[in-house]
């Protein structure tokens, strides 16, 4: 008996080798199936974040395009807001140059009018003794048909009279043209 127990512990041992032996095979073939499984999930994650990571450097090539042309587009605006400012510079200048233009042509005509002021008081002045003296000349006329003894001293007073008159007349008259050359210059200058 011995001679068979021993083949069939060994035998007994061996289907139990082999039974574990299956049994570890089978685990070792779901394992592989598993890491395998998981090696593909990696792979597919690995491929997917690649893509990903493509997708990204589109991505970034474009924005980084349009913040170069972002960055073109302030080097314009900037480039307007400062020929912007130097025009407004320029503007202000000129508003400034034709403000003191006006301050100056109102104190020429200011002072045009306070001449032609002057020349009309000077003509009126002109007028009261023409009338002056053409009341003198009409009583010296007078006084010259009422006595002709004293004649020749009557005529030279009424001859140096007379040529006053025409003096006077002389000055009025250039007065006026004074006058008329004052409102063209009044005309042109305003």
């Amino acid at each position: 008996m011995s001679k068979i127990i021993v083949p069939a512990i060994l035998l007994a041992a061996c289907l139990g080798l082999a039974v574990t032996l299956a049994v570890f095979r089978n685990r070792e073939t779901v394992r592989q199936a598993d890491a395998q499984a998981a090696l593909m999930g990696l792979s597919n994650q690995i491929v997917a974040a690649d893509q990903q990571m493509t997708g990204l450097a589109a991505m970034n090539a474009a924005l980084t395009n349009d913040l170069a042309a972002s960055h073109d587009t302030a080097a314009t605006l900037s480039n307007r807001v400062t020929t912007a400012q130097a025009d407004i510079a320029q503007a202000e200048q000129r508003a400034t140059q034709a403000q003191k233009e006006v301050v100056d042509l109102t104190a020429r005509a200011t002072g045009l009018e306070a001449r032609r002021k002057k020349l009309d008081e000077a003509a009126t002045d002109l007028r009261r003794r023409l009338l002056y003296l053409d009341k003198e000349i009409a009583l010296t006329e007078v006084c010259v048909a009422q006595s002709r003894t004293n004649s020749t001293a009557l005529e030279d007073e009424l001859k140096r009279q007379v040529a006053e008159r025409t003096s006077l007349e002389q000055k009025f008259n250039n007065q006026t043209a004074v006058r008329e050359q004052i409102k063209k210059l009044k005309a042109e200058g305003l």
